[in-house]
């Protein structure tokens, strides 16, 4: 009798240290399906392919896991996260549903996610979201049975996300464009540098429209957003100096005098003679000529270095070919000595 006084608390005590690890284990598995469960939800992009369950659903997660955290494992109410995770998995089987009966709609919205619309156009993508959400509510309900009625809304969704997409490349090709083209209008260049400020408007509708016309890699709207670009800085700086005239600060002679020192300066550089009296025009004239004759010039250079060096080779051909001669007479010579 006293031995089993003895070891039954022993025995009792190692029974329900093994039924406490046992019970921890079921509820650790438990807790590590539940989170499982909602990352693989997400993955599905149940909180947008599911809109009616998923806020439920998360709702009763987050308060599963507050109750994880804050009770012990023997308090803890295991139907609040057996709850969570039906109505998780609920939502999930809904986006799987919803995934495969509008998978172009989401490859288009993938597109667009790529795009960065999110940010570079964000009302497109507002517009093309709230317009998902209630095709997937739709979806959930059972409205959209119907393949037909199904593709007529999907082809709604998708237009919108296809236009996110566009503008949002389109603004990211003409940002700097578009930077330049804000400064030059604070600085009232439409009224002050018209013409300028005008081609410069021209270039950037003209590469809006090569975008729309192909949105990938457009090597011409990229080159026209950078015409508009500098144009739209050219008119700025017009704008500071008709400014000035206007404001009296340079008379139109002190602008005459600036743009004759600096046709002086390039005279100079090619080298030539400036005569006032000859006018702008022919002293533009006989610099481009200079140039030019400096062209044709350099040109005939390079074809007299080309032939000078063809030259060179034909005559190191020939010298090799006379080493080889002289080389064999005087193996020749020595073999007769």
């Amino acid at each position: 009798m006293q031995n089993s006084k003895i070891f039954y608390p022993a025995h009792l005590f190692v029974l329900l240290t093994c039924l406490f690890i046992a019970n921890a284990g079921a509820q650790s598995t438990l807790e590590e399906n539940l989170q499982r469960t909602y990352k693989l939800a997400l993955s599905n992009n149940a909180n947008i392919l599911a809109p009616r369950a998923w806020p439920t659903a998360a709702k009763n997660y987050q308060r599963a896991m507050n109750a994880l955290a804050t009770a012990p494992g023997e308090e803890r109410n295991d139907k609040l996260i057996t709850d969570a995770l039906a109505q998780i998995t609920l939502a999930n089987n809904k986006s799987l549903q919803a995934k495969t009966l509008i998978a172009d709609v989401l490859k288009k919205r993938d597109a667009a996610l790529r795009a960065n619309a999110d940010t570079m156009a964000n009302s497109d993508w507002r517009s093309g979201e709230k317009l998902l959400k209630s095709l997937t509510s739709d979806i959930e309900r059972g409205r959209l049975t119907e393949p037909p009625a199904l593709q007529r809304r999907s082809s709604v969704v998708i237009a919108a996300f296809d236009k996110a997409e566009l503008d949002a490349l389109t603004n990211q090709l003409l940002i700097r464009a578009r930077g330049a083209e804000a400064l030059a209008s604070f600085g009232n260049a439409e009224k002050l540098a018209p013409k300028t400020f005008g081609r410069a408007e021209q270039s950037l509708q003209a590469a809006i429209l090569s975008m729309q016309q192909y949105r990938y890699e457009n090597a011409e709207a990229m080159g026209l957003a950078d015409q508009a670009e500098s144009e739209f800085k050219h008119a700025t700086q017009l704008t500071l100096m008709a400014q000035q005239i206007k404001n009296k600060q340079l008379s139109t002679e002190d602008l005459l005098l600036i743009w004759e020192d600096r046709l002086l300066k390039i005279n100079a550089a090619a080298g030539l003679d400036y005569e006032p009296l000859n006018g702008w025009d022919a002293t533009a004239d006989s610099i481009a000529d200079h140039i030019n004759n400096s062209n044709t010039w350099a040109i005939g250079l390079q074809n007299l270095l080309t032939e000078s060096r063809a030259y060179i080779g034909s005559l190191e051909d020939e010298l090799r070919l006379a080493d080889q001669q002289l080389g064999g007479t005087l193996a020749e010579r020595d073999e007769l000595i």
